[in-house]
């Protein structure tokens, strides 16, 4: 899943044209009853970083997904 904010800086990127047009806004038909307490964190914690990475990006800075992180335990 690639968030619009995404694509709409990044207009070079392709996507799939059509057919997953029912996600925009998925997230916000949810309730927490709807799902398994384990789905609704991860879900939090999504929108959490989404909204990190966005404004990393708005202020300029380039922005890394999990796979570029290092692991530092």
């Amino acid at each position: 899943m690639v968030a619009e904010w995404w694509v709409e800086k990044n207009p070079e990127f392709k996507t799939i044209d059509r057919g997953a047009e029912w996600l925009g806004g998925f997230c916000d038909q949810l309730t927490r009853e709807e799902l398994h307490p384990a789905d609704w964190s991860h879900l939090e914690e999504l929108k959490d970083w989404q909204r990190e990475q966005r404004e990393l990006m708005d202020n300029g800075y380039p922005i890394a997904g999990p796979s570029t992180r290092q692991n530092h335990m």
